[in-house]
């Protein structure tokens, strides 16, 4: 700091008048340049972004309505029937009554199912209609060839019902 300070108190008077000035306009070109210059910049960014941000929050304001419209759409349903009538009206349906065995109600949702021999073209269209209309999803199966071509026992099929229904 002394060789400085030597320099300095070396320079005549009006040589450091003219230092200072160019430091503090050094200064001020510096706190334009980093300080004044960034805050500007992001005012006239949050002015252009804000109209787009109101506009955003009244869309998710108006979807909130729309989801507790839905919400009290949904509680004045009749109940979803149960998992157990839904299959036997689609093995029914499907013009094999004749040979169910059996359908019983498990646990989650979930249904269980033994049919007699059967078309199994005809099964794998009712376990796909149960999964495009109700959700339903093969949970494990296990066939049997029923000795008659393009016919199966059907042992033991389990279906689970959609997720959270």
């Amino acid at each position: 700091m002394v060789p400085l300070r030597e320099w300095w108190e070396a320079r005549a008077p009006r040589e450091r008048a003219i230092i200072g000035a160019g430091v503090a306009l050094l200064a001020l070109a510096i706190a334009w340049a980093f300080v004044w210059e960034p805050i500007v910049a992001d005012r006239a960014r949050l002015i252009d972004v804000m109209p787009r941000l109101r506009a955003q929050a009244a869309q998710v304001a108006a979807q909130g309505a729309e989801v507790d419209q839905l919400r009290a759409a949904a509680r004045g349903r009749p109940p979803v029937a149960a998992p157990q009538s839904v299959v036997e009206e689609a093995v029914k349906g499907a013009g094999l009554a004749s040979s169910l065995a059996g359908v019983t109600a498990l646990a989650e949702g979930r249904v269980q199912i033994a049919l007699r021999p059967v078309p199994f073209d005809t099964l794998v269209r009712v376990v796909a209609q149960l999964g495009e209309a109700r959700g339903m999803a093969v949970e494990s199966m296990v066939l049997r060839a029923s000795g008659e071509p393009g016919r199966v026992q059907v042992d033991n099929l389990v279906l689970r019902g959609p997720r959270g229904g």
